[in-house]
C-alpha cells in the first residue's frame, strides 16, 4: 500500500502550512500541487489520499476541476474550500450543495483556521488508511 498522503491545489502555500504540523506528526505525505492536469494526474495514482482544495473566483474552472477530480479518483475524499467570503447564508448554501453534487466531501468557507483544517485530516486521512487496509486483505 502507497503511503498517506495529502494532497491540496491551492495557489499560495496557505492550506499546505496549516497541514504542515499533523504531516510531520504523522509521518504522511504532503504533495501541494498548483496546476489542476498535475493534480488529477497525481489523483489517478491508487493508494490513501484526501484532496483539500482552495476554490478562488475562477469558478468555472475550479468547479470542472472538482468535478473530474471526483470522477477520476470516486474514493478520495475532497475538501473544499471556497476562498471568496459569501455574504448570506443562502449564497453559502446554494454554493455548499453544488459544490456536494460535483463530488466535495466537505464544504468550508471563510474564516478557515489551522484547527479544523488539522481535526479534519487527522479523522478522515485514517478512515481512508483503514479502507484500504481491509480492501487489500489486512
Amino acid at each position: 500500500m502507497r503511503s498517506p498522503r495529502l494532497i491540496v491545489r491551492e495557489s499560495d502555500g496557505m492550506l499546505a502550512g496549516m497541514l504542515a504540523d499533523a504531516v510531520r506528526k504523522h509521518s504522511w505525505l504532503l504533495r501541494e500541487i498548483r496546476e489542476p492536469d498535475a493534480c488529477l494526474n497525481l489523483l489517478r495514482r491508487v493508494g490513501p489520499s484526501v484532496l483539500f482544495v482552495r476554490l478562488d473566483r475562477k469558478l468555472l474552472d475550479e468547479l470542472t476541476f472538482l468535478s473530474d477530480a471526483s470522477r477520476i479518483a470516486p474514493d478520495c475524499p475532497i475538501v473544499s474550500i471556497f476562498d471568496v467570503k459569501m455574504e448570506s447564508t443562502w449564497q453559502r448554501t446554494q454554493l455548499a450543495g453544488l459544490f456536494r453534487d460535483l463530488g466535495a466531501s466537505a464544504v468550508l468557507f471563510p474564516p478557515v483556521v489551522k484547527n479544523l483544517i488539522e481535526e479534519i485530516a487527522e479523522t478522515v486521512l485514517p478512515a481512508i488508511v483503514r479502507r484500504f487496509r481491509e480492501a487489500d486483505g489486512g
